[in-house]
């Protein structure tokens, strides 16, 4: 098995010494804000929560059912509304797909049909943190890879 040099290097930080293998792996897999945020899906039960929360959904709903909006609105409410009714998750790492959900709820909140927080807090849906090992490409890290980062043998 190798180890990555990377990981030799981590586990030699003074901050780890004396920890057990097992308790830097959970550190090195652990969510660390100090990394970029990575895009995730979006699943569309989370979404609908949200915009009942803040009081948007029934707007999003009557606005797509409304023939006196302008098209434009009311298309962007109804793929909203059909999206949420009629799947499960949302594909936002695709970036086509991240790019038409930014434009769609900007649109919504130009036209007072949901609230900037709304638009806020779906758009944090398509973020999530990672751990140090996530962000090396070596999640997970285990006490036994920690170990033989440290020199112990296979």
């Amino acid at each position: 098995m190798t180890i990555s040099q990377t990981l030799i290097d981590k586990v030699a930080e003074s901050q780890f010494q004396g920890m057990p293998d097992w308790q830097v792996a959970d550190v090195l897999n652990a969510v660390d804000l100090s990394f970029p945020l990575v895009k995730k899906d979006v699943s569309t039960a989370d979404a609908k929560e949200i915009l009942l929360g803040n009081g948007d959904w029934a707007s999003v709903v009557l606005t797509a059912n409304n023939n006196s909006e302008p098209d434009q609105i009311k298309g962007a409410c109804i793929v909203l509304r059909d999206t949420i009714l009629h799947t499960t998750v949302v594909r936002t790492t695709v970036p086509d797909i991240l790019l038409q959900t930014q434009t769609v709820l900007a649109a919504l909140v130009a036209a007072s049909v949901i609230t900037q927080a709304s638009r806020d807090a779906l758009l944090a849906l398509t973020e999530r943190p990672v751990s140090w090992a996530e962000h090396n490409n070596l999640f997970p890290v285990t006490a036994r890879d920690v170990g033989l980062a440290r020199g112990g043998v296979a």
